[in-house]
């Protein structure tokens, strides 16, 4: 695994005048909510004097260099990345109102230049977003932006940035110069799925969507690029399917049809991987297959002492035998997928009555 680690402030970050960061179609929707955001804003604003603060990794792959602009696509780290391009919109505003040459310095790191000099924004967001955070970053209107966090978020900064006062200035170059991100740089498509997994950064917990997401995706990347691209597709075309749906509450279902029974929440992850090690023809090239398959082994065995707190019993007790279905390859798999994520959204108002399920 080929990583190229770098500590940088967020002033070095965005500084680099012909990198642009694209949030690719596969990865979900900006959702930061109030929390996150105070926690934010709350890291900066309270740093007191010589203090720094980590604001956690961004993993970057570096496959996508390109002769007119580098546009590397952000495996890890987009809602950061949004929030402090949200944030740093509203600050250059306000210091425009003082003529203040930071706005100047600011409206730098939100654009990055191609080599026949046309402008484009720093940082792209996914299919679905991107017209909405377009429409705030130039400040078209809001009356039709579709997602409501981002929204929210801009207003929120908009609100604490307009209470500085007279520590604006001072709130920026904390921002600018003592919020420090580790930015990983990564070759393959493979590694860079590979670590996402592994590092815990502060914002919004990893849903199982996210989880199946890295791991689907982190499999095929060690396929082909063929592969790899024919999954992200099907899989870009599931999240825009699911668009406003609980995409955790899908899978759950998807894996039940399949399993016969009923999985909770908590062991749906380790669920969905059991079926995938047992039924994807390529899981066998995975570097845990035996060992994943060991994991399932014992569970077999000790499947009769576990308790159910389930009333009528029929919650997967993990039985190897539970999971053995028709076998098929990954693209077939990520495009049945995609295809009952279809079904799903067309017949989810009639599953509203077995919410609790």
């Amino acid at each position: 695994m080929k990583i190229t680690p770098n500590t940088q402030t967020i002033g070095q970050f965005f500084f680099i005048n012909n990198e642009q960061f694209f949030i690719p179609a596969y990865q979900r929707r900006y959702a930061w909510g109030i929390k996150q955001l105070d926690a934010l804003f709350n890291d900066i604003n309270n740093l007191e004097d010589n203090e720094t603060h980590l604001l956690g990794t961004i993993i970057l792959l570096t496959e996508h260099h390109i002769p007119t602009v580098n546009k590397l696509e952000l495996v890890d780290g987009q809602q950061r990345l949004t929030s402090l391009c949200l944030l740093l919109k509203v600050l250059k505003e306000e210091l425009e109102k003082n003529n203040a040459k930071e706005s100047i310095e600011i409206e730098g790191f939100l654009s990055c230049q191609t080599s026949n000099g046309e402008k484009v924004h720093k940082v792209e967001l996914g299919d679905l977003d991107n017209p909405d955070f377009e429409k705030i970053m130039y400040s078209i209107g809001s009356e039709d932006i579709q997602n409501k966090n981002l929204l929210q978020a801009s207003e929120y900064f908009r609100e604490k940035i307009g209470g500085l006062g007279d520590g604006l200035i001072n709130f920026y170059n904390k921002l600018k110069n003592r919020i420090i991100i580790i930015r990983l740089d990564i070759a393959e498509a493979k590694d860079a799925f590979k670590l996402f997994e592994s590092i815990n950064n502060r914002g919004l917990k990893l849903t199982v969507t996210d989880i199946i997401k890295n791991f689907l995706l982190g499999h095929a990347s060690i396929i082909d690029s063929e592969t790899l691209d024919y999954v992200k597709k099907n899989w870009t075309d599931l999240i825009i399917n699911l668009d406003g749906i609980d995409s955790d509450k899908y899978f759950r279902h998807f894996l039940m049809g399949k399993l016969k029974v009923k999985i909770s929440n908590s062991k749906l992850a380790d669920q969905f991987k059991h079926y995938y090690y047992i039924n994807i023809k390529e899981a066998i090239r995975l570097s845990d297959y035996k060992t994943h398959l060991n994991l399932i082994e014992r569970a077999n065995k000790e499947a009769d002492k576990l308790e159910s707190d389930d009333e009528d019993g029929s919650i997967n007790n993990g039985k190897l035998e539970n999971y053995v279905d028709e076998k098929t390859d990954i693209k077939n798999f990520s495009k049945s997928l995609k295809n009952s994520s279809a079904i799903y959204v067309s017949l989810t108002p009639k599953f509203g009555q077995y919410a609790k399920i």
